[in-house]
């Protein structure tokens, strides 16, 4: 029976042995979740949102909106993400092409003079010329997984550095408009102290005429000047604290200048209030999460890879070309060489680096899962911590009220008594003191209700496609179940696999 030609033998060889994977296959971690949020008051946005997540159409505000579209479009933290993914695309490109056959060529010329003294005779000299195009043509069998274990890894960073992309989508999106309703809060802030600044300059105005008429004394008249000149302290840092965040608005926006009017509408209205009893199951939609499942699953990846270098490796090696002695016959037939033949690499001793290669990368994949585990623990504490502030700040906002319709009578009894000459003006200024706080305190208090809500939506994972179900009453406390598994996710919002 007549021998089978290498090239052939090989051949069979890699399609008997090239579905040997090595290395464990990617089990996608599953955390334990709780069943439903703590809180009480969970914003579940879901309802309200359309398929491409823009959560801040919630607060229906199209100055947001509009500074929303061009943060988005010209952040330059989002673009330099922009390029890390496309980085990360080129490097899944490289990965693959191992799996593909190499073609190279390396023309040469070369010339050489030799002396040569032969006996009875005088020197000469012998001049060569090498002129060789050669093409060489390999290909590894990827025997037992390495090529595929790297482009596996290579996908998976790849779509780590998307959801990457799009947590910081996420991130630059919530700073707008936490910064966005921050200097609205600051423009409220404002108007209470530029309604104040008129009541004190009328306050100074009536006691200079009453001293004029010598019903008080000049201890009023300086009591009235001290407080105006308070308040006008506090609008120039008030002034201060909104152009600087007029400033950072315009950086997350990528331009110059934000195109802000500084004397734009103040905060006002109520953040979006939406039912209790969030799933924790939307967790899944967060893309940092997304990422750090990636990067387990590249690490488990590369753990293949590390054992690979501890087989045996075959490359399939031809070389072909023209070479002469004369540039003239380069072309003719006698000048074409070629060979072919395998080249088997076994790795025999090699001081345990193969050994370590394995360990570091299997220490590699537990430090993944380690990252994964406290990327979903600080996202259930970041969700509770938003659900907090948001029904703390909820509960302070209805008190404030409150204490501001008590602190406004006070004011308006006060004013009275003063005028009818009852009491001095130190009470009065007290209390129009006091008011001054609470309204301030309202407008405050107000801000942080709105930055709350978008907290708790960036904890939530901003937008997502599918609307969850209906708000239900807590059950009682059973034995949870851990979500089925899903192994090689998808790209998006729906990837994650528990």
């Amino acid at each position: 029976m007549k021998p089978l030609p290498p090239l052939l033998a090989l051949s069979a060889l890699s399609l008997i042995t090239g579905c040997r994977t090595l290395g464990p296959e990617h089990q996608a971690p599953a955390p334990a979740l709780p069943g439903s949020y703590a809180g009480t008051a969970a914003a579940n946005a879901a309802q309200q949102l359309g398929p491409e997540g823009r959560w801040w159409e919630l607060y229906q505000d199209a100055e947001l909106s509009r500074l929303m579209t061009q943060a988005l479009d010209r952040n330059a933290n989002l673009g330099a993400s922009l390029a890390r993914v496309e980085e990360a695309r080129a490097r899944l490109a490289a990965a693959g092409a191992d799996d593909a056959v190499k073609l190279s060529t390396d023309p040469s010329a070369s010339y050489s003079q030799t002396a040569l003294r032969k006996q009875g005779a005088g020197t000469f000299r012998q001049r060569q010329q090498d002129w060789k195009v050669p093409f060489t043509l390999s290909y590894e069998l990827d025997l037992w997984g390495r090529v595929r274990r790297s482009v596996e890894s290579a996908r998976a960073s790849y779509e780590a550095t998307e959801f990457d992309g799009d947590a910081l989508r996420l991130v630059v999106a919530g700073q707008v408009a936490e910064t966005y309703f921050r200097w609205k809060g600051l423009l409220a802030e404002a108007d209470v102290l530029a309604r104040s600044r008129g009541n004190r300059g009328e306050s100074l105005k009536l006691n200079q005429a009453r001293l004029d008429a010598g019903l008080v004394g000049e201890l009023d008249v300086a009591r009235a000047r001290q407080e105006l000149a308070s308040v006008e302290v506090d609008q120039a840092d008030l002034q201060r604290r909104a152009a600087l965040a007029r400033n950072a608005l315009a950086l997350l926006c990528g331009d110059h200048v934000s195109g802000l009017d500084p004397a734009g509408a103040p905060l006002a209205g109520e953040p979006p209030v939406v039912p209790a009893g969030l799933p924790s199951e939307i967790l899944k939609r967060r893309p940092d999460i997304a990422a750090a499942e990636r990067r387990v699953h590249a690490a488990n990846a590369n753990i293949g890879v590390a054992q690979t270098a501890s087989y045996p490796s075959i490359d399939l090696t031809a070389n072909a070309g023209l070479e002469s002695f004369k540039l003239n016959n380069l072309l003719k037939e006698p000048s074409q060489f070629w060979n072919f033949g395998p080249s088997v690499h076994l790795p025999i001793f090699d001081g345990g680096r193969n050994k370590a290669g394995r360990e570091a990368a299997e220490a590699a994949h537990r430090a993944t899962l380690e990252n994964h585990r406290q990327t979903v623990l600080t996202a259930l504490k970041e969700v509770e911590d938003s659900l907090v502030e948001l029904r703390s700040r909820a509960e302070q906002s209805a008190a404030q009220e409150r204490a501001l319709q008590a602190t406004t009578r006070v004011a308006e009894l006060s004013r009275q008594r003063y005028e009818k000459g009852l009491i001095n003006y130190f009470e009065v200024n007290d209390s129009e003191r006091d008011l001054l706080q609470a309204e301030r305190a309202r407008s405050q208090l107000r801000a942080a209700r709105f930055t709350a809500s978008i907290q708790l939506i960036q904890a939530l994972g901003g937008g997502w496609n599918e609307p969850l179900p209906e708000a239900k009453p807590e059950p009682a406390p059973e034995k949870k179940s851990e979500p089925a598994q899903e192994n090689n996710p998808t790209r998006r919002t729906d990837l994650i696999g528990w």
